[in-house]
C-alpha cells in the first residue's frame, strides 16, 4: 500500500517498525531518539575501560579530606547534618552548639528552625524559644515555619 500520502509519523505498526515509529515521534517531542533510561539497558562495560581501584588507604585518605573540606566550608546544610547527627545520638549539648552558631549566622535559614526549636525544647530553654519564635513571627508572619516555632513554645 502507498504510504507517501500519510504524514511521516504515521506508519503501519508491525514488530519491526514499532520501535522505529516511536523513535521518530520521540525525537520530534523530546529532542532525542531513544529514552534516556533505556540507553544503557543490556550493555556491559568494556574490559579495557575498567580502571583498577586505588589502594584502600589512598581512597580513605581522599574521603577524609573531602569530609574535612565539607566541614570546614561552613556550609549551612553540612552544619545541620552534623547537628542532627549529634541530636540523634542524644548529644544535645553538642547539637545545640552547632545549631546555635548557625542560627546566629543566619536566623532566617529556614531548614534549621525545626531542629533548633526541638533542641531548645529538649534543653528546656523556653525563654529562648519564646523570644526566637515571636521574633520570627513578627518579621515573617506568612511563613509556616514561623508559626511552627510559636506552636512548639505553646505546646
Amino acid at each position: 500500500e502507498d504510504l507517501s500520502n500519510q504524514s511521516p509519523d504515521v506508519k503501519h505498526f508491525s514488530h519491526e517498525n514499532k520501535y522505529e515509529a516511536w523513535n521518530v515521534s520521540a525525537s520530534k517531542h523530546y529532542g532525542h531518539a531513544t529514552p534516556p533510561q533505556s540507553r544503557a539497558i543490556g550493555k556491559t562495560p568494556d574490559a579495557h575501560q575498567h580502571k583498577a581501584e586505588p589502594d584502600s588507604d589512598q581512597k580513605n585518605s581522599r574521603e577524609v579530606n573531602v569530609l574535612d573540606v565539607l566541614r570546614s566550608s561552613n556550609n549551612n546544610y553540612i552544619r545541620i547534618i552534623e547537628a542532627e547527627k549529634y541530636y540523634d545520638k542524644q548529644n544535645i549539648a553538642k547539637a545545640y552548639e552547632i545549631i546555635k552558631s548557625l542560627i546566629e549566622d543566619d536566623m532566617y535559614f529556614l531548614n534549621a528552625i525545626p531542629l533548633y526549636t526541638a533542641i531548645l525544647i529538649e534543653l528546656n530553654l523556653v525563654g529562648d524559644l519564646y523570644i526566637f519564635s515571636h521574633n520570627l513571627v513578627s518579621s515573617n508572619p506568612e511563613l509556616a515555619v514561623s508559626w511552627f516555632a510559636v506552636g512548639t513554645y505553646y505546646y
